[in-house]
């Protein structure tokens, strides 16, 4: 009898709706929502620390994402540069069983164990479903990793670490939440080696690009000075390649370095030239000479030191190109302008 009566009620009360003159004066209508569920998500970190002068982590994201990312930081400058190895992970990461191979970098054998209680988020008051966790602890098991040519070895047993877990959700939204594909193991790698500048007001005044992409390395280096920023420039690097089927990203950046990095002719000078002389993680100059249209040279002993890695940064076999924009008339400088790439002639 009661659900009967929950039922004539709710008819009654459409019907009540059904009889308003059209042009009654209604209550203002609630904003239309919508259901959508967050599916469960899981992150782990194992802290290695300091090794051989490297800070070494390892992140491992679902489905199978697992990263070994190697840096160096100089505090004081904040330049750095790093190098990330991608690889697949077994087992479960909710669970934080997890096993890792990098191929000739070393692998791992772990499992979690918590340190205490860990914290539980507070979930939304619009959603329904188990609150997320996070756990600091350790990670015990077998852990063995090596970079090339031992620039830093690690062996150990038990290290430090996190496992953050989010469950399904069910969540009353204003409008729909995209939904972007986890990332290839490519992507990843390529996203945490990606580096992005503001510097000044965002125009760049000047802008050099250098560039090569052979034997599977593909490298991208990039120099500007912006407007409103002191003499001096920001450099970062990225270059990406393959070890067998591993992939490996590597990234370095200054920021606002100092007077004496980046010098250039002037706007509509001929021929246009440049000179980029970095400090740490760089070594050595070089020089940009835009002989012709069609021809531009790059080169000299510039180089920059990764994990693992003295990587030369110029000569016949990278392409360049380089803007000078006017101080003055100019909205966008050399930040929408496309590179235009040449080679040295040979």
């Amino acid at each position: 009898m009661k659900a009967w009566g929950r039922l004539l009620a709710a008819a009654v009360a459409a019907l009540v709706v059904l009889a308003m003159p059209a042009g009654a004066t209604a209550a203002p209508r609630a904003h239309r929502r919508h259901f959508q569920v967050f599916p469960p998500r899981s992150s782990a970190l194992l802290i290695v620390g300091d090794r051989d002068g490297y800070e070494i982590v390892l992140t491992f994201e679902e489905p199978d994402l697992a990263i070994l990312r190697v840096g160096t930081y100089d505090n004081e400058t904040g330049a750095f540069a790093t190098t990330n190895y991608g690889a697949h992970f077994q087992g479960s990461l909710p669970f934080g069983r997890l096993r890792a191979d990098f191929g000739a970098i070393g692998s791992l054998s772990v499992r979690f164990r918590p340190r205490g209680q860990g914290r539980t988020a507070k979930a939304k008051g619009n959603c329904t479903g188990r609150r997320a966790r996070d756990e600091n602890g350790y990670f015990v098991g077998h852990i063995s990793l090596h970079g090339e040519g031992n620039y830093f070895q690690f062996a150990a047993s038990r290290v430090e670490g996190t496992l953050d877990r989010h469950f399904r959700l069910r969540c009353r939204v204003k409008r729909r939440h995209p939904y972007y594909p986890p990332e290839s193991l490519r992507e990843a790698v390529l996203q945490r080696t990606a580096i992005r500048f503001g510097g000044g007001s965002g125009r760049s005044l000047a802008s050099l690009e250098a560039g090569v992409d052979e034997g599977g390395r593909q490298l991208e280096l990039r120099v500007d000075h912006f407007a409103g920023a002191p003499a001096g420039a920001d450099v970062q690097l990225v270059d990406r390649e393959y070890q067998g089927k591993m992939p490996v990203g590597r990234g370095a950046a200054v920021e606002q370095a100092p007077a004496g990095t980046f010098l250039t002719t002037l706007p509509g000078e001929h021929p246009p030239t440049a000179t980029v002389k970095p400090p740490a993680p760089f070594s050595g100059e070089a020089e940009y000479v835009g002989a012709s249209p069609t021809s531009h040279s790059w080169t000299g002993t510039l180089a920059v030191q990764f994990p693992g890695l003295l990587l030369p940064l110029a000569g016949p076999e990278f392409a360049s190109s380089l803007c000078v924009a006017r101080a003055l008339g100019s909205r966008t400088g050399c930040d929408f302008t496309p590179p235009d790439w040449q080679w040295a002639e040979e």
